[in-house]
């Protein structure tokens, strides 16, 4: 596979990338959008180029040069892929060959159709072909899946996009704060496999956060502003950013204000409905509709009946002075907003909250009329775009073989945080697969510094809905366990992995039960209990989706008693059955916890059997203890285990301070949810220290030789248990 980003590897906006195949001719284009700015980074202005033919636009370098694309040639491209409806994305649909299909979604669709009638877009609609999200399809060579992605467009996506054996995953704009987070958990917890390459916006790159890092705090914000005025409240926003909108709206009801939109605003929430029906409407509950001359002649020339359509919630300004301490404006800052304050009245007191990205402001006088009339102005906003944290989540996720920044100003930082980063110039081709691991001596063991829930609504779910769990590991005598890992937890039977437990979108979990325990008919079973169909049986599990209030019936079903029986009747190994002997037989104490164990990160050669953290004295800060279990019995005792435990501690040594962030974290959430007894701290300290330590059971001469010869070879600890076996 080869792909060329034509706008977009060092700026934001206009973002355009070619894909084709080694083999044949098909080509594809993801994104066509027009530019934000010019070379210079001044504004990008379109007015001046509207007129311009679209070969001269090519040969100025402001429409992408893709031979077959545009209605002046012959076509030569399959299809045009679009992530979502921002004009950086979409604006230059307008010249795109009528006999080439546009794929989009939905709800892209229906904002097209509004720039169509507001902005003058010249959107083809007959070219469009909608997708539906998570469902695969062919452009030509290529297949295509769209994801859902949380970002201040609705309906956007990403796509991966595999030919050639070979797999690009494309993430377009997106976030993780909004209020459609979950989508992005979703990804984070399944994510796609064997990417090959990861193209990965960086809006946000070498920007500050913020006060307000989701769209939660942006509401509550809305809703002390409101609360704090007599007077009139004006949101300045865009209205396709739905998240924002809700925001605002609830704010509103919850001050009990009337929520106030114009025409524009109406028609898009109106041609919304398509993607849901719970988006605000304007005959909603306190929404109303003020009309403008310009918004009503717009609409007029679409379909008049629109006109009418919206008529019963429209409001007039009479209405809006008698009630003006209690009305909350959501709009733009354009000429009509200037001449609508002539008609509101006194402004004294009223207060206006920007929310949109702060460089739209500095180029407007808008403070400065606000505060002619008498009204503060107030910024209240998060992004919608991921934020740097995001972006290093979804790379760790999807594990690819090289990272390419795009719409971004600063590809720097991505050259500085990942080890596989591809920086390219706009126009320059790379050719897939792309061998770009890093050459130094280790990468930094991402998978393990996760081993917690970075999701906090994930964590306060496991809290909530599986108390009776860690109850019933409290009381098992040992014979089950629970580990936190990145995103979902896996719970352990006699030491084995049982079942993976994944948090999904509307307080559902994901159970996969490992296939060696589970057979076809009591998988079958299983997800007949749990009221929902086996979704698939892929990589050793049986994977079915339960409900928070079916879970304790669930998991202490008889059918989840047949999974255990299973277990007992068969022989997994007596080397796991004695690392839960271990476990069991060392509760956690405030000297000594086993915080882990089967640890795997890509720095490693194998799986550590028990990772634990141990203490000299009270008073002494904790340390880690890398614990290998063998048998006496076991002939690789001497050698192997040696040299393979002291890789492991080396590794840890090497990177110590992504393992104590990591489990000072895990210590953290297990003594939240109730794992640790209530006489243990809620914290822990620990220091940058590394031991590594053999612990044989059956006792034997072969175990009292390899101790002696371990100890002495290499800077680990040996201990013989007796009789440890036969206690199992």
């Amino acid at each position: 596979m080869r792909l060329v980003i034509h706008r977009g590897t060092h700026e934001i906006g206009g973002s355009c990338v070619e894909v084709r195949p080694d083999r044949g001719d098909a080509r594809m284009v993801i994104d066509l959008g027009m530019p934000l700015v010019q070379a210079d980074r001044s504004p990008f202005d379109w007015t001046a180029h509207r007129d311009t033919p679209p070969r001269k636009l090519v040969q100025l370098g402001i429409l992408p040069a893709v031979s077959g694309l545009y209605g002046h040639d012959e076509p030569g491209v399959a299809g045009v892929l679009i992530s979502h409806a921002h004009q950086d994305h979409y604006g230059f649909l307008r010249y795109v060959h009528p006999d080439i299909p546009v794929y989009c979604s939905a709800g892209t669709r229906a904002l097209m159709e509004v720039s169509n009638v507001f902005l003058d877009a010249q959107v083809n609609l007959k070219q469009i072909e909608r997708f539906a999200m998570w469902e695969p399809f062919c452009i030509s060579g290529f297949r295509v899946t769209p994801y859902l992605m949380d970002h201040s467009a609705p309906d956007a996506a990403a796509f991966a996009v595999e030919t050639d054996e070979q797999k690009l995953f494309y993430s377009g704009d997106f976030r993780g704060h909004g209020r459609k987070r979950k989508l992005l958990d979703r990804l984070l917890n399944d994510p796609v496999l064997n990417v090959d390459c990861l193209l990965v916006e960086g809006t946000t790159v070498g920007r500050d956060e913020g006060p307000y890092t989701n769209e939660e705090a942006v509401e509550e914000a809305m809703r002390e502003a409101i609360a704090a005025t007599d007077s009139y409240t004006f949101v300045f926003a865009s209205s396709q950013n739905l998240d924002r909108l809700v925001s605002v709206y609830r704010a509103a009801l919850r001050s009990g204000a009337m929520f106030v939109i114009d025409l524009y605003t109406a028609f898009v929430l109106d041609r919304l409905r398509v993607i849901s029906s719970n988006i605000p409407q304007f005959d909603w509950d306190r929404v109303r509709v003020l009309y403008s001359y310009w918004h009503a002649e717009k609409l007029a020339r679409h379909d008049r009946r629109l006109l009418y359509r919206y008529r019963n919630a429209k409001v007039e300004f009479a209405e809006l002075r008698e009630r003006r301490g209690r009305v909350v404006f959501f709009g733009r800052d354009n000429s009509y907003f200037r001449q609508m304050l002539d008609h509101l009245g006194s402004l004294a007191g009223a207060r206006a909250v920007y929310s949109m990205w702060p460089g739209y402001l500095a180029r407007s006088d808008l403070a400065e009329v606000l505060a002619s009339h008498g009204a503060d102005l107030l910024q209240i906003h998060t992004s919608g775009h991921a934020f740097e944290h995001t972006v290093r989540q979804l790379a760790d996720a999807l594990e690819p073989a090289c990272v390419v920044p795009m719409h971004t100003f600063h590809p720097e930082w991505f050259a500085r945080t990942f080890d596989n980063a591809v920086l390219l110039k706009d126009g320059e081709e790379l050719t897939l697969p792309v061998n770009v691991r890093s050459t130094k001596e280790e990468p930094v063991s991402k998978p393990v510094i996760r081993r917690y829930f970075a999701n906090r609504d994930h964590l306060e779910y496991l809290v909530d809905d599986f108390a009776f769990l860690v109850r019933m590991i409290r009381r098992s005598g040992g014979e089950y366990d629970l580990q936190l890992r990145d995103g979902y937890f896996n719970v352990y039977y006699k030491g084995n992995s049982l079942a993976r437990v994944t948090p999904t979108a509307g307080r559902k979990y994901r159970i996969e039960m490992h296939g060696d325990f589970v057979g076809d008919a009591l998988g079958r079973k299983l997800a007949e209990h749990a009221h929902r169909q086996l979704s698939s049986a892929t990589g050793g599990y049986s994977r079915f989706v339960v409900r928070a209030e079916k879970l304790r019936p669930f998991l202490q079903s008889n059918h989840v008693r047949s999974v255990a029986a299973n277990i007992t009747r068969r022989n997994y190994g007596e080397e796991i059955t004695f690392e839960q002997v271990l476990i069991t037989d060392n509760p956690p104490t405030d000297r000594f916890v086993i915080i882990d164990h089967q640890v795997t990160d890509r720095g490693t050669r194998g799986q550590m059997d028990l990772l634990a953290l141990g203490r000299d004295s009270d008073t002494s800060p904790f340390h880690f203890l890398i614990i290998e279990v063998k048998l006496g019995k076991n002939p690789e005792l001497k050698g192997k285990v040696g040299r393979q435990l002291s890789d492991y501690v080396a590794h840890v040594r090497r990177h110590i301070r992504d393992y104590v962030d990591c489990y000072q974290e895990n210590y953290r959430q297990k003594k939240l949810i109730g794992l640790f007894c209530k006489t243990l701290p809620d914290e822990i300290e620990i220091e940058e220290r590394v031991e590594g330590v053999v612990v044989t059971g059956g006792y034997s001469q072969l175990a009292e030789k390899a101790k002696k010869e371990l100890e002495r070879q290499f800077d680990i600890r040996v201990q013989v248990m007796k009789n440890v076996i036969a206690a199992t």
